[in-house]
């Protein structure tokens, strides 16, 4: 685990006060890159080797920590919490194997003609009209309509009928 993780931080009560009571935030944290397989801590400080709700708690202090020092008095504000951990996120959705929410590898070899896997690329499938779509396809995972669009100008493409003499009678 990281000494000093990686956060994206969002408070989603600004623009939508209906998600906590009156008057009160909701402070939206997530940790990128936090391992399912817990093989050490960078800080020498957690022990742990799993997802006990105890390791979870020092986690989330240490994140908590972390933003404190940008958001002084954070900490004292905090009235109650949810925790996640990678385990608990492939429990919720075991589309997210391991607790990856990139539905899939995002190494160079998951990306160009390899995702989701090779030959498969272009969001067709062996099946006669049926297409993938969404983050196991290119160009892969985020918050982008990508997927979505590469996948509206292909079936536009597949709906053109080709004739394969016009370029003979040209």
């Amino acid at each position: 685990m990281s000494a000093r993780p990686f956060c994206v931080v969002a408070q989603p009560t600004i623009y939508d006060p209906s998600r906590a009571p009156r008057g009160k935030h909701v402070l939206w944290i997530m940790v990128r890159c936090v391992p399912a397989a817990i093989e050490g801590d960078a800080a020498g400080r957690i022990a742990g080797r799993a997802w006990t709700p105890e390791v979870k708690d020092a986690f989330a202090d240490r994140v908590i920590d972390l933003i404190d020092d940008y958001a002084p008095g954070l900490r004292d504000r905090i009235l109650a919490r949810a925790l996640h951990a990678p385990t608990d996120l492939e429990q919720l959705n075991p589309n997210l194997t391991g607790g990856g929410i990139n539905a899939g590898s995002c190494h160079l070899d998951q990306f160009y003609g390899q995702r989701p896997f090779p030959g498969y690329a272009r969001h067709r499938t062996p099946i006669d009209g049926l297409y993938m779509c969404g983050a196991s396809t290119w160009p892969g995972p985020g918050a982008s309509p990508g997927s979505g669009v590469l996948l509206a100008q292909r079936l536009l493409d597949d709906s053109v009928p080709h004739d394969p003499d016009a370029g003979r009678r040209a």
